[in-house]
């Protein structure tokens, strides 16, 4: 795999086509019964894989683009007072991965003040551990070791239903990938469709979970669970706490995937070979610029530290600055005499 300019750029394209287009299906009731699920998860990490290496696969293979990647290289490369802006925009990417940081180092010490607070004799029930506490006005599971809450007063005739659900969420280790989708945002803050994907991983982690409990229930416990979660919902009124799994994930969405679920458990494999295919074709290409006269590219080499690597499976990359610009299709082309070419080491 090799990450390079081009490879990120049509990453964070393709992540925003796939972003949007699966926000359509969890938004549209007439899907649901068609993908469920199973289809769900494997969007839902395609996503987060694409977005944490955006890179080019083995498979990978890189097409000439004499126009719009060009384009892209000109922009980040345009000087400001001398400097590069897309250095520029690396200083301004580094301040906001530090003020990230220290938002949610924040959330992690206040969620770690917070489990101080909660009562140290715990109750069970069928063998379940949780806390009755007026700290919380909803059924949460906080921190890593999985703490349940369940407010002081209410929630009697669901309380089964509430420690499975929430039991379920302990077992799966749900809030390590709340943990990792808020690492995706240190990375990724600048770019606004990754906190729409934040609310689609609580959503689907819900969804995963409604699924789990009820997949082996029979119709009456299956209704029963569905009108407790609807219950705890007209009940509570709270967001729950950071870094916390709570349950107002848009519900509606949530209660309407849960009924369609009764009836239909698994996708299609049809349509789940089609939706691999899709992933397979989104990493297929990536386009390279060619640098041709008339676009002022000479100007650009000329005045940076500019190589080329010549690798041992006899591909070239052309490196400016130090930073990959992908492969080089024709290593005859005029633009690129004079620039040294360097062999890999063994």
């Amino acid at each position: 795999m090799r990450l390079s300019f081009s490879s990120f750029i049509i990453s964070m394209g393709i992540s925003i086509l796939f972003i949007y287009v699966f926000n359509l299906l969890l938004k549209s009731y007439k899907h649901y019964h068609k993908l469920r699920i199973d289809f769900m998860n494997i969007c839902i990490h395609v996503i987060m894989i694409k977005l944490l290496i955006p890179c080019e696969l083995l498979y990978t293979f890189s097409i000439p683009s004499h126009y719009i990647m060009l384009w892209f290289y000109r922009f980040f490369y345009f000087p400001i007072k001398g400097i590069p802006l897309y250095r520029i925009l690396i200083f301004l990417w580094i301040c906001g991965r530090v003020a990230c940081l220290l938002f949610f180092s924040k959330k992690l010490i206040n969620v770690h003040q917070f489990i101080k607070k909660i009562p140290d004799e715990p109750l069970y029930k069928n063998g379940i551990r949780y806390y009755r506490t007026d700290l919380v006005d909803t059924p949460v599971v906080i921190g890593i070791k999985g703490y349940i809450l369940i407010p002081k007063n209410g929630y009697e005739k669901e309380l089964d239903y509430i420690l499975l659900h929430e039991q379920e969420h302990i077992k799966k280790h749900d809030i390590l990938k709340k943990y990792f989708v808020y690492f995706l945002i240190m990375i990724y803050w600048w770019f606004f469709p990754v906190y729409k994907l934040k609310e689609q991983v609580d959503l689907i982690i819900e969804m995963n979970v409604d699924f789990r409990v009820t997949k082996n229930m029979n119709k009456d416990e299956f209704f029963d669970y569905a009108q407790s979660i609807i219950s705890c919902m007209t009940q509570s009124s709270s967001q729950g706490i950071g870094f916390s799994i709570d349950e107002h994930n848009d519900m509606k969405y949530r209660m309407k995937y849960l009924m369609e679920g009764y009836q239909a458990k698994k996708t299609n494999p049809l349509i789940l070979a089609t939706l691999g295919f899709v992933v397979f074709l989104s990493s297929l290409v990536v386009f390279e610029p060619i640098p041709l006269n008339q676009f002022g590219v000479f100007d650009l080499l000329g005045s940076s530290d500019s190589y080329i690597i010549h690798f041992q499976d006899g591909t070239y990359r052309l490196f400016i600055d130090g930073n990959d610009l992908g492969n080089i299709s024709n290593i005859d082309d005029d633009s690129l005499k004079g620039i040294e070419i360097l062999e890999e080491v063994q």
